[in-house]
């Protein structure tokens, strides 16, 4: 009995011992899968590891290639340099451009530029988000508009300054804002105004962090956790779709007049249209609250809103980097017609205007070529997404039609400055990062900021911002150019819509 009673407990005990066993090696076999997979796994570290190498084998071929294209003078020859690329580095799909810098596509879908001194840098391919009814379109030589597709090298090339474009439906012309960091190196640190410079990284939506000096602009970034603090977006979002043009008003796809504040503040339907298009007359006679609305019923499925100043100013400043005009200022609209250009900065209304796709008419762009953004200086002022929420008037309720609330927070389709002291020339404090308000303007004893443009933050009394200037506005106005507004629907002012496809 003894002897049986030890075999059980033995027998208990080796049962014990196996199933611990087993769970041992369940454990065991849950951290050898943790650390072969997942972001930091051992697998996904080995194909980094490859891609690196991979990469810095192809900067190696393209570094070797052009050592051989510089001259007896020791300067780099484009010709040699492209003869010698295509030739010697087989990963290469194409080499274009006409003069440096130099734009190098390998098979694999990486991008080079080489500059003239011989800096070869790897940049971000741009993916611009279309949606099933937009159309990329580009122009040639003659600025005859051409439609295309996403695989046409001609559609855009941030690169060398020219936009993606593309068109809707309605035929409605859009222009892609791609996704970027920022940093902005001051003349003077104790005064902005003297201006600077903006150097801007287009970067991809799975980068959250920026590099070290830069700023993500907060247009495109999930600020879901600060109430939208500085006009950010409820996701990571690669670019979004800015209306080439001040919007005008259709009806059957007709143009309309919008002469009284009766046309101007209809909401829009399946007849009445808002379009952006050159070459007609901008809708005004609108409330900013009629803009919001009409802007935001445009397509849902586009996320469609009116401009918020973020938006804006993150054209503003890649319209100003070596993306865009290149610190130079875009010509003002003496006219209340769309595209237009005097093709000066300091016009007045009696200048003769030219259409945008005229070579008067494109230095009026936010490129200074016909692929950029017209009328964001002159034209006509632009109500934006944008106010001030501690009003103590009746202006928000009674111009705001219940869509700019007091005390409210921002939200991912408009901005609220909290200005309770009623201080229009508090841009360093009311403003927001990336607005191109607060970081373009620190004093009060100047109203102007970059490029002469005037520069204040809505306030109580005035509660609506505006941007970009009048007609009438002469040097004032312009990209950096921002305005405060009762939000009265006059004849000289107008709104732009922006859409999200991702």
């Amino acid at each position: 009995m003894l002897v049986n009673k030890k075999m059980k407990k033995n027998n208990g005990i080796t049962l014990i011992a196996l199933v611990i066993t087993i769970i041992v090696l369940l454990v065991l076999a849950g951290v050898s899968i943790a650390a072969l997979s997942g972001d930091n796994g051992i697998l996904q570290k080995t194909t980094q590891a490859k891609q690196n190498t991979s990469q810095s084998q192809t900067y190696e071929k393209i570094r070797l290639a052009i050592m051989g294209s510089y001259d007896e003078n020791a300067q780099l020859q484009i010709d040699t340099a492209k003869e010698n690329l295509l030739n010697e580095v087989d990963v290469i799909k194409s080499v274009s451009g006409k003069s440096f810098p130099l734009k190098v596509s390998t098979i694999d879908g990486k991008l080079y530029i080489l500059e003239k001194d011989g800096t070869i840098t790897e940049t971000f391919k741009i993916q611009p988000t279309l949606s099933d009814d937009m159309t990329p379109i580009y122009w040639d030589e003659n600025n005859m508009l051409v439609e295309t597709d996403e695989s046409n090298d001609n559609w855009f090339d941030y690169d060398m300054g020219k936009w993606a474009n593309a068109v809707t439906s309605d035929g409605s012309y859009w222009v892609w804002i791609p996704r970027f960091e920022y940093k902005i190196t001051y003349t003077d640190e104790s005064d902005y105004g003297q201006g600077g410079n903006i150097d801007i990284k287009i970067i991809p939506t799975s980068q959250t962090t920026a590099d070290e000096g830069y700023i993500i602009h907060p247009a495109f970034t999930n600020e879901t956790s600060t109430n939208y603090a500085n006009g950010g977006w409820n996701s990571e979002i690669s670019g979004f779709w800015a209306a080439k043009f001040e919007m005008s008003m259709e009806e059957n796809g007709s143009h309309v007049e919008t002469s009284s504040s009766d046309i101007g503040n209809q909401d829009i339907s399946s007849t009445i249209r808002p379009v952006s298009k050159p070459d007609v007359t901008c809708w005004y006679n609108i409330l900013p609250g009629k803009a919001y609305i009409n802007s935001y019923n445009y397509d849902r499925d586009k996320e469609s809103h009116l401009m918020k100043n973020s938006e804006w100013g993150a054209i503003a400043y890649l319209a100003y980097s070596k993306y865009g005009a290149n610190g130079t200022e875009p010509c003002i609209n003496t006219s209340n017609i769309t595209g237009q250009s005097t093709g000066k900065t300091d016009g007045s209304t009696s200048d003769t205007n030219y259409a945008y796709n005229t070579s008067q008419g494109v230095i009026a762009s936010t490129t200074g070529n016909i692929t950029g953004i017209y009328d964001m200086s002159g034209g006509l002022w632009e109500f934006t997404a944008s106010y001030d929420a501690c009003d103590t008037s009746t202006k928000l309720t009674d111009n705001g039609l219940g869509y700019f609330v007091k005390d409210a927070d921002s939200t991912p389709y408009i901005m609220a400055y909290k200005n309770n002291d009623s201080n229009r020339e508090a841009t360093n404090i009311v403003g927001k990062i990336g607005d191109g308000i607060k970081e373009l303007r620190n004093k009060t004893s100047s109203k102007l900021s970059w490029f002469d443009d005037s520069i204040y933050v809505p306030y109580t009394k005035n509660p609506f911002s505006v941007r970009g200037g009048y007609k009438g506005s002469a040097t004032e106005a312009g990209i950096f150019c921002a305005g405060y507004n009762s939000g009265s629907a006059s004849g000289n002012k107008s709104f732009r819509i922006v859409l999200i496809n991702d």
